[in-house]
């Protein structure tokens, strides 16, 4: 009876372990899968504000070791968002402007990756980059762009024609982010 209880005990114990073992694996393999991350961010700029991205890598913590930054522009800076303020649109492109690393985010949604995510990420980022573009504050605005990303990603979008602040809110809120 006494072996018996041993042996019981024993296997108790190696049960309890396994548990124990079976959540931190988890956890672990969970940070492994969210080791990346895309932000959705507006900030202060012209008339409305600008909505733009930022991706890349996070360390254990969940701060960003990399990050690229980018939206879609006038090419000819100013006199472009003039003109593409009216009913035309203006040619533009997918870069970083320097508005995008000193003026602080008004509004941010996170969202954190797998590796498959981000490689998908990366891909329509590419082609995004590759395609010509042409801005109109109406009608190809800086949303759009965001929006092709959304949707590349599998998430829902709000409307374009949202100030990029309340853009931001919303598509947090149709993609379950609180």
């Amino acid at each position: 009876m006494t072996r018996y209880r041993g042996v019981h005990a024993a296997a108790c114990g190696l049960v309890l372990a396994l548990v124990m073992l079976v959540p931190a694996r988890a956890q672990q393999a969970s940070r492994q899968a969210s080791s990346y991350f895309i932000d959705f961010r507006s900030r202060p700029a012209y008339l409305f504000g600008h909505s733009f991205i930022v991706y890349g890598r996070l360390d254990g913590r969940g701060h960003p070791i990399e990050s690229h930054r980018e939206g879609i522009y006038p090419l000819d800076g100013q006199a472009g968002l003039i003109m593409g303020s009216a009913v035309f649109p203006v040619p533009a492109s997918v870069r970083a402007v320097d508005g995008d690393y000193h003026e602080r985010a008004s509004n941010i949604y996170r969202r954190r990756l797998s590796r498959a995510e981000y490689e998908r990420l990366l891909w329509v980022v590419r082609g995004l980059r590759a395609s010509d573009r042409e801005w109109n504050l109406l009608f190809k605005n800086c949303n759009d762009y965001a929006i092709e990303v959304a949707k590349g990603l599998g998430l829902t979008a709000p409307p374009s024609w949202l100030p990029p602040y309340y853009f931001v809110d919303a598509l947090r809120l149709l993609n379950g982010g609180g």
